[in-house]
């Protein structure tokens, strides 16, 4: 039983992987015009998804179980950020 049969076009796959990780490496360095950091963006997303949630929800008791959920995240992730301040 061989290890690593490469056979037919299987080298072509191989290349497009490794290419496709080079890429992905490169990518990794590029930094952009206007990048936020993670709190707006956090923010953002937040508020969109609460904006969806009014939309689509009409019975009170549905929108309660969506909102909450990212009310705790919220809260750890303040109390996260502020133990982190305390630490520094």
């Amino acid at each position: 039983m061989p290890t690593l049969s490469v056979k037919g076009l299987d080298f072509l796959f191989i290349l497009a992987f490794l290419l496709g990780l080079y890429a992905v490496h490169r990518l990794l360095a590029v930094r952009e015009h206007g990048e936020v950091r993670e709190k707006v963006v956090r923010q953002a997303l937040f508020a969109e998804m609460g904006n969806m949630v009014r939309q689509v929800s009409t019975a009170a008791g549905v929108r309660q179980l969506i909102v909450f959920p990212s009310f705790l995240m919220r809260g750890a992730r303040e109390r996260g950020e502020a133990n982190a301040k305390a630490e520094e």
